[in-house]
């Protein structure tokens, strides 16, 4: 087996171990074990922890770099997200008081206090020098003793709270010390006190005259440059003047991706990125394909990242706003569902949609719409399924060319612009379960009871024709076994155990169902289970068909699902056999519909499966353990592990027996016959059915 990087073996267990040159006498070794004797999941494991330790090394060599120094461009984007967030506070104080100039005296009170913190020695008392000071400004002898209330009870450095101060340094990567947390004190505690000099001015003629005294406040400390205010009767201190820090002359822009410049003042973001939307779209697929947090095939992703660059106009990454959010939302709601995203990727978005709202009203207003083409708009879970992918993407551009001015804020949050209950609600699902007199019915189709070969399954034939691949036995197994269509079709033989007490088949992650070498399967951990075989199918003759299959020299229980690059698994059976079986059940019976019009499908199978189980005596974990549900309660999550306690064939029985006593068997009309096979191209190939006879 090829080894795993960083990692190594002793006593039989797997251990990591990653080293890093942080500078040139400054090294890191890190090894941890990986808790395990399995070469996959230490694979695993290892991968992960590879990815966090290069992100962590990535951090330390950056506080390193940056160390403790505050640059002029750290302390301008402190300031000025500090005075805003001050200042829009301190506003609302006026709308909820009696008296507005009493609230304005306060934070004028207040503004004096922050200017005394300001001093080098920043104090608590009020000498002599400054209480002369302050009664030349207008402020009388009890006012004074506001003010250096004020400056003992909040407007000091050292009342800035530790948890603010850490989030500023975590956000412009700083590295942590007494020096750096006194310098970002002393900027927020300038940002404040501006704060409240601007706040005192709210009632000023000029502004209350304005339309929006908010707006014209605001305007005013945008044309005042958001500089911090000097001491009474000299000249404005600078930004750069702060306790603690010594910026340089010409101070380095904070760079956290490329093409990117120091956010300008009404940016949302720490840094301005020129970047188109699109230009990282690649990026951020590769990204999420080695983070795993997408796997498989990620086109449908990809779409959805083309589709939000089409709709907001592709922008340069740095211009995006909150607003792009609702717009995504809105164009999915108009887009009709099929809507054919590449075929108008040339075109403008606006064009493109003021055609499709036509086309809407028209269908809506059209009193005969058997003319139309109908207008049908897309499901909620489907908008919430492409919102969360663009959630998932603004988590990644938040760590750079999102990253957002405001620490442990979202400047593009899509999931708040899900669809609440997207799911319907009722006792008629989505898409109901088959009854199983129906199912009993399709299983007397000519697959299982005589048919012709390759294109001609569903024309009936002496009963010795019965040919056995995934088309005879897939949806056998399905019943049976109540497993996903997915979980079936790509089984692999070394995954069917049949020499055991109790015959059963494994579900979970394999090379089958993966891509570019990935092991896939398990929707989820509880995914990941035995089934054990029901008697019903062994009495048809599943072990000699699996024994053929290996006598072939086949990996797949199905191969023939697998030999389509196109389409394979469950696609590739659903495509070749399931639809022409379905227009055969059609001609015979009518099918369940459920919400929206949606029919009976091969998930119905499972469906029908879940309800046998729904009755009395049946214990909810043994119901979830077989139809791979994720347990419940303390019980079902911590205790109650038969296979542990007992044996796994115990379990395995008992999980028989039960299922046997629920399932109703419907293909006792069926015969066990002769092993017959087709040439793997044509196996699972149905054609279309025979036309009814009237």
């Amino acid at each position: 087996m090829a080894t795993i990087p960083h990692t190594y073996i002793q006593s039989g267990r797997y251990y990591f171990r990653r080293r890093a040159r942080l500078t040139e006498s400054l090294h890191a070794q890190v090894t941890l074990a990986l808790g395990t004797r399995e070469p996959v999941l230490a694979r695993h494991r290892a991968a992960s922890l590879s990815v966090r330790f290069t992100e962590l090394t990535g951090r330390v060599a950056m506080f390193i770099e940056r160390g403790d120094r505050l640059t002029q461009a750290m302390i301008d984007e402190i300031f000025d997200t500090e005075l805003r967030s001050c200042l829009d506070d301190l506003l609302l104080g006026f709308h909820a008081a009696d008296d507005p100039r009493a609230v304005a005296n306060a934070y004028r009170t207040a503004a004096a206090a922050f200017r005394l913190a300001q001093r080098p020695a920043a104090v608590r008392d009020i000498g002599m020098a400054e209480h002369e000071r302050l009664l030349s400004q207008g402020f009388d002898d009890i006012t004074v003793e506001g003010v250096a209330a004020d400056l003992d009870r909040y407007a000091h450095p050292d009342h800035v709270a530790d948890e603010m101060i850490e989030e500023w340094i975590a956000a412009l990567g700083m590295l942590p010390s007494r020096a750096s947390y006194k310098a970002v004190a002393a900027v927020i505690t300038r940002a404040h006190g501006r704060a409240h000099e601007l706040a005192s001015r709210y009632l000023d003629p000029e502004i209350q005259d304005s339309i929006d005294p908010t707006a014209a406040l605001r305007q005013r400390a945008r044309d005042e440059g958001f500089r911090p205010f000097g001491l009474a009767g000299g000249s404005p201190i600078a930004g750069s003047q702060v306790a603690g820090a010594t910026p340089p002359t010409n101070p380095e822009p904070v760079a956290l991706a490329p093409a990117a410049v120091v956010a300008t003042p009404n940016s949302r973001f720490l840094v301005h990125s020129t970047r188109r939307f699109s230009e990282a779209i690649d990026e951020i697929a590769a990204a999420m394909k080695a983070e795993k947090r997408w796997t498989g095939d990620i086109s449908q992703q990809v779409r959805v990242m083309r589709s939000f660059a089409w709709i907001t106009g592709d922008k340069a990454l740095g211009d995006y706003t909150h607003l792009d959010v609702g717009e995504f939302k809105k164009a999915l709601q108009l887009l009709p569902k099929g809507f054919q995203w590449h075929d108008h990727f040339d075109q403008p978005y606006e064009v493109v949609a003021k055609k499709v709202d036509a086309e809407k009203s028209a269908y809506e207003r059209a009193q005969d719409k058997s003319k139309l083409k109908p207008f049908v708009p897309r499901q909620a879970v489907t908008i919430n399924r492409d919102l969360s992918y663009m959630s998932t993407v603004a988590q990644y551009l938040a760590q750079n060319e999102w990253a957002p001015l405001i620490p442990n804020t979202d400047v593009l949050n899509f999931t708040k612009a899900l669809i609440r209950n997207a799911k319907p609600t009722g006792k008629t699902p989505v898409r109901p379960p088959w009854k199983v007199s129906q199912l009993r019915e399709m299983f007397t189709a000519p697959v299982w009871t005589g048919g012709r070969g390759h294109l001609e399954r569903l024309y009936p034939a002496p009963p010795e024709d019965v040919y056995q691949d995934a088309g005879y036995w897939l949806p056998l197994l399905l019943y049976y076994s109540h497993a996903a269509l997915n979980e079936i079709a790509g089984l692999k033989l070394d995954e069917v155990s049949l020499d055991t007490p109790v015959p059963f088949v494994t579900v979970k992650n394999n090379n089958l169902r993966g891509t570019d070498d990935e092991l896939r399967g398990e929707k989820r951990a509880a995914r990941g289970r035995d089934i054990p075989l029901h008697r019903e199918i062994m009495r048809l003759g599943f072990r000699s068909y699996v024994e053929a299959m290996r006598k072939e020299g086949h990996a797949a229980l199905f191969p023939e699902l697998w030999i389509n690059s196109r389409k394979n698994g469950g696609a590739q059976f659903r495509e070749r056999a399931w639809v022409p079986l379905m227009a055969w059940a059609e001609q015979r019976m009518t099918l369940p519909t459920g919400l929206n019009g949606k029919g009976v499908d091969l998930h119905s199978i499972r469906k029908t499966g879940s309800g046998f189980y729904a009755v009395e005596n049946v214990p909810d974990i043994v119901r979830a353990d077989i139809m791979g549900h994720a347990r419940t309660g303390t019980n079902g999550l911590h205790y109650s592990f038969r296979e542990l306690s007992e044996d796994q064939y115990v379990a395995l029985s008992e999980a028989r027996d039960l299922m046997e006593g629920r399932i109703t068997v419907i293909t006792d009309h069926l015969q066990p016959q002769a092993l017959k096979v087709l040439p793997l191209p044509h196996r699972s190939r149905f054609g279309a059915p025979p036309k009814k006879l009237a």
